[in-house]
């Protein structure tokens, strides 16, 4: 919220150039997502502004707004970040509000993207060919797995349509997904939660899909090429469930 273009220079360096973020969670309005006020829009807006000012095009914006507003504050939410010409605008509304979605596309520049909470093919086809959503998103896991994920990319793909692949949903999803890109051509990108690669990914596997200078690549070896950390089983903060027939 106070130091986006800092974030932004952070991940220039590291030959990230594209970024996501979400002002419009901490809007007075999204607590029930019905409105947003004109001065809570304007507050939202100065992170975007301060990346573009400090950075110019040189850092792609996105904006995650969750799903947590109705389609008059999306609405207003879409208007007000065009100016800054976002990659997409991420779960402005619930996605299964297909026809909203049409809605909401129609009534903006500003391309829209999302998925990631869907599982059903039927219905990621619908957000593409009745919602007209830009950019659909899988999350490998939540979605209902590798050929689940593998199908929409086609499905996108026959309506000429990018698609991302998500995460935050842990490090195995990430290794799935970075798999999975590779073998996807209208895969754009692979996103991922920087605080979670740097942090407790990294406790949980014995390595994680390299990142170098911004691109992402699958783990060298054996199936997935990553296994849980040696000691993760007997970590005092583990928690084991055993089920018996």
């Amino acid at each position: 919220m106070t130091r986006a273009d800092e974030l932004a220079a952070e991940l220039l360096e590291m030959g990230i150039q594209s970024m996501k973020i979400w002002p419009f969670d901490f809007a007075e309005g999204a607590v029930d997502g019905g409105d947003i006020s004109t001065e809570d829009l304007r507050r939202a807006m100065l992170p975007f502004q301060k990346v573009r000012e400090a950075h110019g095009d040189r850092m792609r914006l996105k904006a995650e707004l969750h799903g947590i507003w109705g389609l008059t504050a999306a609405k207003k939410i879409c208007a007000a970040l065009e100016e800054i010409a976002p990659d997409w605008v991420e779960d402005p509304i619930w996605m299964d509000r297909i026809s909203d979605v049409a809605e909401l596309a129609a009534s903006t520049r500003a391309p829209l993207a999302g998925g990631e909470t869907l599982g059903g093919l039927g219905q990621l086809r619908e957000l593409i060919q009745v919602g007209r959503i830009g950019t659909p998103i899988i999350d490998v896991t939540w979605g209902g797995g590798l050929t689940f994920a593998k199908k929409v990319a086609t499905v996108a793909e026959t309506f000429a349509k990018p698609v991302a692949f998500h995460d935050c949903s842990g490090p195995v999803t990430l290794a799935v997904s970075t798999h999975l890109a590779m073998a996807c051509p209208n895969v754009v990108e692979q996103e991922i939660t920087r605080g979670f690669y740097y942090g407790w990914y990294h406790e949980c596997m014995d390595q994680l899909p390299p990142l170098e200078n911004g691109f992402i690549r699958p783990p060298e070896g054996h199936g997935l090429g990553l296994s849980l950390a040696a000691d993760i089983l007997s970590r005092p903060d583990a928690i084991l469930r055993t089920t018996e027939a």
